[in-house]
Parts: C-alpha cells; structure tokens; sequence
C-alpha cells in the first residue's frame, strides 16, 4: 500500500527549522538515512522536532531524535506526546541497548512517550530483534526502515500499525506507574497526606489489586517532589528466603544495599552504611541508619521506606506461635527510627492487615499494633474502569462503544484483573483492520465465556489466600455464598470479619443492603479450603 500524503494532512506537524535545521543536517551527515526517514515521516504528517548526539560518553556515537506525529497518528494510538528515535552504528544490536532506551526520556528537554521508541541500525536482524524484546518487556521498539526503502513511509506506517495492534496493553503482569496508571486519587492523597504527617501505612488488598502498582507509583511521586528531596527505597518481600533464619540478615542487605545506590546517584552522604559490618545485628543497623538520617536531614533529604508483600516476612497470624525474635526486633528497629527520625517513614504493603491489628508477633509484643495507619485498597469506581479501557484501548487503535465499556465495568465490579483480562481477551477477537477495530456489546457476548473458564483457575487461587491469611473471614464468607439471603443476621454475629470482606472488595454495601461482590460471586461454585 503507498501512502498518500493528503491522508495525513489534517493537522500536519508544522516545525520552525531555526537551530533545528543544523541539527538535523549534522544527524544526516552522520547518518544519512535520516534524510529518507525525515521525508517519510513529513509524508506522514509527522517531522523530527529534536536532534542531538547522545548524552551517554560511552555512546557519542549513536543519536537521539525526538519525533512528532502529526493528529492523525496522535489520535488512531492516543499518543500524546514525542516518540523517541535512536540511531546507533552497532552492526550486532545488543539487548542491553534496547533496555536503555526509557532511561534515554530523561535526558531530553521535553519528557517524550515512555513507552514506545524508534530504532535505526544497521543490523541486518534488528526488525526480528526488536519484536521479540518487544514482546518480552513494558516497552515497544519499532525499526526504521533501511537505507534506499523503495516507500519508507509505508513502512513506518505499517511497522506502527502491526506493532501497536499487535501488542495487548490490557495484558499487563508487571505493576504500572506513570501513564499506565489510572485512578486511585484518594488513596494516594492519603498516602501523601500521611507522610505529611510523619505517619507510617499499611496498604492492603487481595492478590491482583494493584497494590504494588500504587506503591510503585506512590514511590515514583514521592521521588519527583521537588520542595523536598525524597529518596524512596521499595523492597519486595517475596523473594526473601524460604529460610526463616536467613530473611533478617537478607533483608537488611538489601536495604543497605538499595540505599547505598540511591545516596551515591545524590551524591549524598555513605559512611556510616559502608562502615556496617558484612552481616550487621539490627542493632548495629539501627544504629548507622540513625547517624545517616540525622547528617542527611541537615540538607534536607527524607527516606521512605517501603516492605511489599508483607506476609513473606511475618506469614498469617495463624503462625504467630514461631520463635522469630529477630523479625519482631527488626520492625522494633524501624518503629523507633521512625520516632526518632522526622526524615524517615516507613511504608507496609501486602494481603494481610494482622501485622497492623494484633497485639503479638511471635510471642513478643507487635511493635507495629495498632501504630500505623492502615489502607484498604478499593474497588476501581465504573468512571475509573472506563477510563482504563478507552485510554489503553486507544494505544492499539480500539475504540468502545459506550454501551460495551459500561458493561465490562460493570461485570469487573472495580476489580483490576477482572476488568484487565476480560478487555485483553475482547481485543484479541478483533481484526488489526483499523476500520474493524471497535469493541461492541457483541464482541462482550462472543467472548465472555471463554474468558470465564480462562481465568477461572487464577481466581480461585487468588481465594485461596483468604482461607490462609483470614480464616474466620473466609468461614463466614462460605456462609454467605451458601446462605445469601442472611447476610444481614452474618453481619450482626461477625462485624468484624465482615468489615474485613468489604474492605477486601470480596463484600459491597449499596442502598440495597450488603451483597458478594464480582469476584467473590465468581468463586462460589468452587471449594476455596
């Protein structure tokens, strides 16, 4: 297909040559395959709007292009701002170079798409390199076409279009932060709001929440204040030792460690943490983060500290009767560093909010009962879920029809995953024709059972949990799905568990009493014990 120009017109970048024109003119002398891609993108409505060498020493070589795409563009995949181009002379294109590209957005004037970018090289294999990073990774990288391309700009165009339609944004694992994350003001406001304070939180939720994804993106606010500076130190319990015995020293490794990397990138103060000893007690931790924090907040500079995955280091409550004393001493050490620290807080995550609301840890008094604030995650709200779907949707050229996206929010009931996997697996019914790509009520009833039996293993495993972490919830939640009509004498016997279903989002109370949530009514033909 050869592209016609007149297709692009409307709203055709416009760019004042300037300084710009030199800019571009060394890149060619460079790299004269620019001069074919320049002319393919005008074809496309679309110009080169930054050029410069690379700011990497090890790299003066190569060259970073920022490009803007014209409306049309813009608008078939919802970017809204400059796509990155690289071009490097590697004729063996190493995945490490690929991995850097989102490090690259920082270094330009303007903040530039963060998760798609451009790719000359003349690599022979670079095209197959890049779509099978692509593939495996949070951002695409799409190759310009080679030099002397009998239509450059058909190639650009269909490159974008078999890439962007191919990858699934709703099939997302991994936790999202910056654009690919929606809603959940009012639980960071309230995260903000108590590091304000100086007050310690605890963020909770079931599997597949998003919990992570809040905390990451809380951390990645945290980090760009500027009125302060803030180093956000983020520790994912789960890959702690299976070994009881080994977690402490393993964790206070890692934090030692992670800190180390973030002082040094501030040019801030490590002597007292390069002075700890290989293997330190958490007294001797304690104590050289004390000395740290009190030089450090002379200039300044607040620390948090976030422990995702919680349970991986305490387990359920039901297994509180372990000898464990140095857990039970290490969150001593951070509950009085806290205390004595103004510049220093402490950020808890995970399923189980005992850690939080029992007097005792492993036969010694819970140092963090009843002492920080505790969060529930909630259910997304249907404005949330619907802005999820037509804002990712527009990423991979899909539209919703309103009836279709109010339907999904209302059959995912504020669940992430329920909303996620069950857009991922309409998408993918869908043709990669631009003219067919709109997401109907049709497409929800051709697709929903097949989504129910595909997901139906995850679900239950996500149920599971509750058995492990809150027992005598999920007992009373087995009443209500073999009982529904007496929730409300449930309510009456067990508050408290049920409070915990609610905040859990596996409860809901509307003007019409309570009921079982999506995911919870999900679930209820199958054993959960």
């Amino acid at each position: 297909m050869t592209i016609n120009p007149n297709d692009f017109r409307n709203g055709a970048v416009a760019v004042r040559q300037g300084s710009l024109l030199g800019h571009i003119n060394e890149l060619i002398d460079h790299f004269p395959v620019a001069a074919e891609h320049r002319k393919a993108l005008r074809s496309l409505g679309s110009d080169f709007v930054y050029a410069r060498r690379s700011p990497i020493p090890s790299d003066r070589d190569s060259w970073i292009v920022l490009i803007r795409f014209g409306a049309v563009i813009e608008q078939r995949f919802g970017i809204t701002r400059e796509v990155l181009g690289y071009y490097s002379r590697h004729r063996d294109l190493q995945q490490r170079t690929y991995q850097n590209l989102p490090n690259l957005t920082t270094m330009t004037l303007n903040p530039p798409t963060p998760d798609l970018f451009l790719l000359w090289s003349p690599d022979p294999m670079v095209s197959v390199r890049l779509d099978d990073w692509s593939t495996k990774s949070a951002h695409v990288a799409i190759a310009l076409p080679k030099m002397g391309h009998s239509d450059a700009a058909s190639e650009i165009w269909h490159s974008l279009l078999r890439r962007l339609t191919q990858t699934n944004t709703y099939k997302q694992t991994l936790p999202v932060t910056g654009r690919d994350f929606f809603g959940r003001i009012r639980p960071l406001r309230e995260l903000a709001d108590h590091l304000t304070a100086g007050r310690v939180s605890g963020v909770f939720g079931l599997r597949k929440t998003g919990k992570t994804s809040l905390v990451k993106e809380f951390g990645r606010r945290v980090a760009e204040t500027t009125e302060v500076r803030q180093i956000f130190v983020l520790r994912d319990l789960e890959t702690l030792p299976s070994n009881t015995e080994e977690q402490v020293a393993n964790l206070l490794d890692d934090i030692r460690v992670n800190l180390l990397t973030e002082l040094r990138s501030k040019g801030l103060r490590t002597h007292e943490l390069v002075q700890l000893p290989s293997s330190p007690t958490v007294a001797e931790f304690r104590r050289a983060i004390h000395i740290l924090l009190s030089h450090i907040a002379r200039q300044e500079v607040n620390v948090v500290l976030a422990l995702d995955e919680i349970e991986s280091l305490v387990g359920p409550a039901t297994e509180w009767n372990a000898n464990r004393p140095q857990a039970v001493e290490l969150l001593g050490a951070l509950r009085a560093l806290v205390q004595e620290n103004a510049n220093f807080n402490v950020l808890v995550s995970g399923l189980t909010s005992s850690i939080l609301e029992e007097g005792e840890l492993f036969g010694r008094e819970n140092p963090f009962f009843a002492w920080a604030t505790t969060l529930f995650l909630p259910p997304l709200t249907k404005t949330e879920s619907m802005e999820i779907l037509v804002h990712l949707g527009r990423r991979m050229a899909v539209t919703w029809s309103e009836d279709a996206a109010s339907e999904v929010a209302e059959l995912a009931d504020g669940h992430v995953f329920l909303l996620r996997t069950l857009a991922a697996q309409m998408v993918e019914s869908l043709p990669a024709d631009l003219t067919l790509r709109e997401v109907t009520t049709d497409v929800l009833t051709h697709t929903r059972r097949q989504w129910r039996r595909s997901v139906a293993g995850q679900v239950h495993q996500m149920m599971a949990s509750i058995a492990r972490y809150y027992p005598t919830e999920n007992d009373v939640l087995d009443l209500i799905q073999t009982s529904p009509f007496e929730i409300d004498t449930l309510e009456e016997l067990y508050p408290n568990e049920i409070n915990h279903l609610i905040q859990l989002g596996l409860v809901a109370e509307d003007h019409n009493g309570l009921r079982l949530t999506a995911l919870s009514a999900f679930d209820s033909r199958h054993s959960r014990n």
